[in-house]
């Protein structure tokens, strides 16, 4: 079995975004909090979804995009892309959900979010992948948790 979450590697090499000036993690619980200053402008940014995602259909999702709990790659692969400022406000989010998928989720550029009010859970049995580039953000409420039973 494949299972694990991956934050800083994208196929051989290492993905030093998450460390660049501009790049953001903002967590609660007792991991801390990073307020940040510029938030995304809602209808100005692109939110798509594909393959294996819920709430569904895939495709191009309203800026911004609010909803329940954000599955990416539950029974079949699945990717989130937030970019150009697009925001995505969710009360939890989980990818990679099942033995041999993939859940691959970016979130590229100033402004842009991944908002949720409470945990993250990446590849719970699947492989998750979670690139923050150019200054996008990823704002987890309570917990995040990667490769839950790996």
């Amino acid at each position: 079995m494949n299972r694990s979450a991956h934050f800083l590697m994208h196929g051989p090499r290492v993905d030093r975004s998450l460390f660049q000036r501009g790049t953001q993690w903002v967590m609660g619980g007792l991991l801390g909090i990073l307020v940040t200053a510029a938030l995304a402008t809602s209808g100005q940014g692109t939110v798509v979804t594909s393959g294996d995602t819920s709430p569904g259909p895939p495709g191009t999702q309203a800026d911004p995009w609010n909803t329940g709990l954000l599955t990416v790659g539950n029974s079949a692969n699945g990717t989130l892309d937030i970019s150009s400022g697009g925001q995505v406000n969710s009360s939890a989010g989980n990818s990679a959900v099942s033995n041999g998928v993939t859940g691959d989720i970016t979130i590229n550029d100033a402004g842009s979010l991944w908002n949720m009010s409470g945990s993250l859970t990446m590849g719970t049995w699947g492989v998750a992948s979670l690139g923050i580039h150019n200054g996008g953000t990823v704002s987890v409420g309570t917990t995040l948790i990667a490769g839950q039973y790996s």
